[in-house]
């Protein structure tokens, strides 16, 4: 089975508008967790070190699911059921634009969830 996904420039987008705050991946991780703040299982550190490994392989135009590590595909998974990339563009470009982002973003999730990824279920019609 193939295992690399191939990157557009507008997924690449919609991946770095959420890899660049690994803080808010950081906390949804942990919220996953169901801890305490106090009893955080994963650490900021790993998290930065995924979303700046991913941000590169994006920025590379492939990503290949099977050589992730556990953490980098939460990381990735959460970059995309996270995004708020769509929410932001909406009433900020063009209908034409907007729907373009819509289709690439569900693309994106089409192909990761092809590769392995668990499904998301926040995909734009």
């Amino acid at each position: 089975m193939n295992t690399k996904v191939k990157i557009t420039k507008t997924q690449l987008d919609i991946l770095d508008h959420r890899l660049t705050i690994p803080d808010c991946i950081h906390e949804v991780l942990n919220a996953d967790l169901d801890l305490d703040l106090e009893d955080l299982h994963v650490e900021i550190e790993p998290v930065e070190e995924s979303c700046e490994k991913l941000l590169k392989l994006a920025q590379g135009g492939v990503i290949d699911w099977a050589t992730l590590t556990d953490l980098d595909k939460e990381v990735l998974w959460d970059s995309i059921d996270g995004s708020t990339f769509i929410g932001a563009s909406e009433g900020n470009v063009s209908d034409q634009q907007y729907r373009g982002y819509q289709r690439s973003f569900n693309n994106l999730v089409d192909k990761l969830e092809a590769v392995g990824m668990p499904k998301i279920h926040c995909g734009f019609i």
